[in-house]
């Protein structure tokens, strides 16, 4: 059973890091436009 747990369990890991990267994109997309702006 806990060999079927892990490799969800990693997913669940990695989700946390694509969404980080995902928000860290957007965030120094945001402050380039930002920056365009002034």
């Amino acid at each position: 059973m806990r060999s079927i747990i892990h490799p969800p369990h990693a997913a669940t890991q990695m989700l946390p890091a694509i969404t980080a990267i995902r928000l860290g994109r957007a965030s120094t997309a945001s402050t380039q436009s930002l920056a365009l702006v002034h």
